[in-house]
């Protein structure tokens, strides 16, 4: 059993390095501005969502978090590059796990506002949150807060500079909302055009 754990051990910390050599890798093409939109229509909960929450399930169980989805509508259908939403989603939801204590619940919400033709889309966790002072700071690449650093310290810091700037690509953006009377945790918010 122990040689089987410290396969498994050996298994993750390979992915880790694997995931952050790639999030350098982007980040490097992001400074060149050699980014490229591959856009096409897109179901958001079948085609980007459900492949991305099957990726990060294995991590939610082993917390005992539970991820709810809030929605008006099942079928949303946004022109993205699948590839670069996905990999937004997948750095939200993994954070908000990676930083949410074990039992608790993260939200994620999806709609399109049909008067701006945007859709907006957020991942809710009941996490550490995130300070007034580094809500922007967040999007600087190689920032990683002090309370950050004591709960995750092998991060980078780069994954979410590349999401904001895949969502600015998309013409639109990604921010968060630190933790308010409203929010236990902290709350990312991406809006991007849907056509």
């Amino acid at each position: 059993k122990k040689t089987v754990d410290y396969v498994k051990e050996i298994h993750r910390k390979l992915n880790s390095l694997n995931s952050g050599l790639n999030s350098l890798f982007t980040s490097l093409e992001i400074s060149e501005k050699i980014v490229n939109l591959k856009k096409d229509p897109n179901e958001f909960f079948q085609d980007i969502l459900t492949p991305v929450l099957e990726k990060t399930e294995i991590n939610a169980k082993a917390k005992d978090i539970k991820i709810k989805i809030s929605t008006q509508s099942k079928e949303i259908t946004i022109n993205c590059d699948a590839k670069k939403i996905k990999n937004i989603l997948e750095v939200l939801i993994s954070n908000a796990i990676d930083y949410s204590p074990k039992k608790s619940t993260i939200i994620i919400s999806a709609e399109i506002n049909t008067e701006t033709d945007k859709f907006i889309m957020s991942v809710q966790d009941e996490g550490v949150g995130v300070s007034t002072k580094n809500k922007e700071l967040i999007f600087e690449k190689f920032f990683r807060g002090n309370e950050i650093k004591k709960i995750k310290p092998e991060g980078l810091g780069v994954d979410l500079f590349i999401s904001r700037k895949f969502a600015q690509k998309h013409g639109g953006n990604l921010w968060c909302e630190g933790k308010n009377k409203k929010i236990k945790g902290a709350k990312f918010i991406l809006e991007i055009p849907s056509k």
